[in-house]
């Protein structure tokens, strides 16, 4: 991912009680502590949705799945009114915000490809005549070669 700078509206680093994962089955520990952590953040940015980077995750996950740590300390970033982005506290945040217009391009660049594809389509029927025609045309030559030789056949025979 490249960095962008993004405007946040608040940052903050927080250390994260992740006990109350491992007060279940030992096998979902670490998914439970992932919805632990963004439950969290989400809770204290006043957010709907939480992104975690990809550092922060392979922390997480990096005892495996049936031990977890017990608390972890994030940085967590509040983007928008509804997106807040957490990382390690160490770790820059590398991401970048789409734009409105660039997400209408990028909508738009399918529909060119299936125009340029409906142009390939119409070529290759084109081709496909031109070849239907050459093959047709060779059939004819044949039937008139057999058609000259049974003539001579004939011819000789009188």
């Amino acid at each position: 991912m490249t960095e962008a700078k993004v405007e946040t509206q608040r940052e903050m680093i927080y250390t994260v009680p992740l006990k109350y994962a491992w007060y279940g089955p030992h096998n979902d520990r670490t998914r439970k502590a992932v919805d632990i952590l963004k439950k969290f953040i989400m809770r204290h940015m006043k957010v709907k949705e939480v992104k975690i980077t990809q550092e922060l995750n392979e922390k997480l996950w990096e005892r495996g799945m049936k031990n977890p740590p017990r608390r972890i300390r994030v940085r967590a970033a509040k983007v928008s009114e509804e997106l807040a982005w957490v990382t390690l506290p160490e770790h820059k945040f590398q991401f970048e915000m789409v734009k409105k217009e660039e997400k209408e391009e990028a909508a738009e660049k399918p529909e060119e490809k299936k125009a340029e594809g409906e142009e390939k389509e119409a070529g290759e029927e084109k081709e496909a005549e031109k070849s239907t025609a050459k093959m047709e045309e060779k059939e004819k030559a044949k039937e008139e070669g057999e058609g000259k030789k049974e003539s001579e056949e004939n011819s000789g025979k009188k």
